[in-house]
């Protein structure tokens, strides 16, 4: 995998792809499957968009996207990959890799776009302020 620090080790029965110990996929042996873990939305649009390539499957709790290679576009699978690995990563990585892609995807573009790991979070409604002590 062309992600820095991604390794490979045994995961039960599947292999896992892993970025300082943290698991961002998993594959089937036979490399039928692939099962990436990331944020809702991406996971819920590809299962809306190709729902014979990609569904919803839980681990527990948590949710994940398990996809069928065979039916999967190899772009779609790197990019949800790509996104597996920002998600799991320390964000002073993705921040190195984020300006060491950005100075290539410059040079193709005048303007590549500001990737950031989340949604800024909303301004804060205004508190009142206090009038004196409460009778």
């Amino acid at each position: 995998m062309a992600l820095p620090e991604v390794t490979e080790e045994p995961h039960f029965h599947l292999a896992s792809f892993r970025v300082k110990g943290k698991v961002l996929a998993t594959m089937a042996p036979d490399g039928s499957f692939l099962n990436v873990f990331v944020d809702d939305a991406p996971r819920e649009m590809m299962v809306t968009v190709d729902p014979k390539a990609y569904e919803t499957l839980w681990w527990g709790k948590s949710p994940y996207l398990h996809v069928h290679l065979k039916a999967a576009k190899a772009k779609d699978v790197g990019e949800l990959l790509r996104l597996a690995w920002e998600r799991k990563a320390p964000q002073k990585l993705v921040r190195e890799w984020d300006e060491q892609h950005a100075s290539v995807a410059s040079a193709r573009t005048p303007d590549p776009p500001a990737r950031s790991r989340r949604a800024p979070r909303p301004a804060r409604a205004a508190r009142p302020r206090s009038r004196g002590p409460r009778p």
